[in-house]
């Protein structure tokens, strides 16, 4: 037994890490962990001069002399000079085929794979069935039929992530989206003209334009203006409705900051990744028709340039995991050592601004586009507005971007901004969820829970039973016997408030599983096996006051609240789908 406890919690150490949750990486909105600085071997060496004719040299050369020139300003090059660049790197056919054999235990946590390859009547998107197209993926691979690098990882990322539309399925191929992006020279906005008549498509700058009303757009590269967005929608986007979708893909205040982009259809999202062309046309309904170029702009990132002197070398430095053998690697690159570490996890863009914490309205902190707050998050995630136009003298409006905040910020503001709203009369609430792209669960049921605080939230979930989803229950829930959830931090305390510990969670009407069967069964549901429903447990004390220094408003020190708006008929919310 003891030797089993020593291996058990090996495990777990392995697998969490063992450290504080306060202590825990911050994970940006899309889930990919914030960068780490650039493996360096402590010297510097120019590469060989090679022929110019070289499509990754040319981007080499247009990054080198952009941030040189430029610093910190984010370099670009013509769309299609980056795509002649990925194009020239030829297939590396062993390592590509060994990472679609060790993403198949990745997929086999995808819970909703049986519905996707048989979805229901009314599901907007065509079936999929992810592992036969990754098996036709492999097959291709070993029959040569693919012409570079490039072409089996879109092939891989179209299929995988782009057709089941799920938000939490993402796996980013490395050279497809580690070196560029790709950008139009459009931002489009979906807009009625007069507030009545159905919306057009606009070029954003025409929309906002104090001049005489501009033409619409009728027509994107010779094909309908409204068939080609919901062409990119189907083709690349992380919402499973085809509506939120074709929101992302517009201009809007809210998109702004809380997508942070123009829209998709300019640049962001998965739509990033799609090669738009070298140039985007627009026809517009008065027969002016206008063609602009497409660019790609560089990734920053733990890469280096300077490291690429012809394909070859472009694959070495950013395909770095197929060189990965868990040690650290010296990698030839025209004559140069390059010593390697593991695999950069991170890709982005820009810096981000630091999140701070919470700040009241006489401090200035107002959203670009958004009136004058009442109360606001530093971050920007929550605030709360008056709206004090006739007719509307008790209406109240919470904007909720994200689910990502500070939490004791996020709790405080939205306590704060009821109790405002109620002294000054505010009987209705709008709750604003526009491109509010998720987050930490427990802030969406302490929102609700501040709203209603009689009524427990109702949120059950279930997992797919995968044989290594299987091995971690078998595992924990034996090295969690005698645990007992504490404020203070112990070892065990990652592993034994998992979903893998069956005595952790709530049952489908929010009471305790009795049995490693009652929780995770199996069950079965379209041919798959699932554990049963389960529930999150806010009255834990790690989940709660240990890892958000708070508790959930109905538990804890947080009971006995009042609805601060009365029953759901005073209650609007305002959601795109995001």
């Amino acid at each position: 037994m003891n030797s089993f406890a020593l291996k058990a919690t090996a495990l777990v150490s392995l697998l969490f890490g063992l450290v504080p949750a306060s202590t825990a990486a911050p994970r940006s909105k899309n889930g990919i962990l914030c960068g780490r600085p650039k493996p360096t071997n402590g010297t510097t060496s120019l590469p060989p001069t090679p022929t110019t004719t070289e499509p990754c040299v040319v981007a080499r050369d247009a990054f080198t002399s952009q941030t040189s020139a430029s610093p910190g300003v984010v370099p670009t090059i013509a769309a299609s000079q980056a795509y002649e660049c990925l194009k020239s790197v030829p297939v590396h056919k062993e390592p590509a085929i060994r990472l679609l054999d060790e993403l198949k235990p990745f997929l086999e946590w995808q819970s909703d794979q049986a519905f996707l390859k048989d979805p229901p009547s009314d599901y907007p998107y065509p079936p999929v069935d992810i592992f036969k197209e990754l098996e036709t993926i492999r097959s291709n691979l070993r029959e040569n039929k693919y012409n570079g690098e490039l072409e089996w990882q879109e092939d891989l990322f179209k299929n995988i992530v782009g057709k089941p539309h799920n938000g939490h399925l993402a796996y980013h191929p490395d050279l497809l989206t580690v070196p560029f992006e790709w950008v139009r020279p459009w931002a489009l906005v979906s807009v009625s003209e007069d507030g009545t008549l159905l919306p057009v498509i606009k070029v954003l700058e025409d929309a906002i334009s104090t001049s005489e009303r501009s033409s619409h757009v009728v027509e994107i590269n010779g094909i309908n203006a409204a068939t080609f967005i919901e062409g990119r929608v189907t083709g690349s986007s992380n919402t499973q409705d085809p509506d939120a979708g074709y929101n992302t893909m517009f201009f809007s205040r809210a998109n702004k900051v809380g997508l942070e982009a123009r829209g998709y259809f300019e640049s962001g999202g998965r739509e990033r990744f799609f090669y738009p062309g070298n140039t985007t046309s627009l026809t517009f309904a008065n027969g002016t028709r206008v063609e602009r170029p497409n660019i790609a702009k560089f990734h920053y990132g733990p890469y280096d340039w300077t490291n690429v002197v012809d394909a070859d070398t472009m694959h070495k430095e950013f395909c770095r995991g197929a060189y990965n053998t868990g040690s650290p690697r010296v990698a030839a690159s025209g004559g140069k050592l390059i010593r390697r570490t593991t695999t950069p996890n991170s890709i982005y863009s820009y810096p981000k601004a630091p999140i701070l914490l919470a700040r009241r309205q006489d401090e200035s902190n107002n959203i670009d586009g958004y009136p004058e707050p009442v109360l606001i998050t530093d971050d920007h995630a929550v605030s709360g507005y008056f709206i004090d136009e006739p007719g509307f003298e008790d209406v109240a409006v919470l904007v909720i971007l994200s689910f990502s905040s500070y939490f004791v910020s996020f709790q405080n503001t939205i306590q704060d901004f009821f109790a405002e709203a109620v002294n000054a009369g505010k009987t209705k609430l709008i709750v604003d969820l526009q491109a509010n792209g998720g987050g930490t669960i427990l802030q969406g049921y302490d929102t609700f829970r501040q709203i209603f605080p009689d009524i427990v939230q109702d949120g059950p979930s279930r997992w797919r039973s995968s044989s290594s989803f299987n091995a971690l229950s078998q595992t924990f829930s034996p090295l969690c016997a005698n645990y007992t959830p504490k404020v203070d931090y112990q070892e065990l305390d990652h592993a034994c408030t998992g979903v893998n510990n069956w005595r952790n969670d709530l049952n489908a009407t929010n009471g305790r599983f009795t049995s490693y069967t009652d929780k995770f069964g199996p069950v079965t549901a379209s041919g798959d096996s699932y554990t049963n429903y389960m529930q999150w447990d806010p009255a834990n004390l790690v989940l709660t006051r240990q890892a958000f220094d708070t508790d959930i408003t109905g538990y804890g020190h947080r009971k006995n609240f009042t609805r601060p708006f009365g029953g759901p008929e005073n209650i609007v919310m305002l959601y795109d789908g995001s």
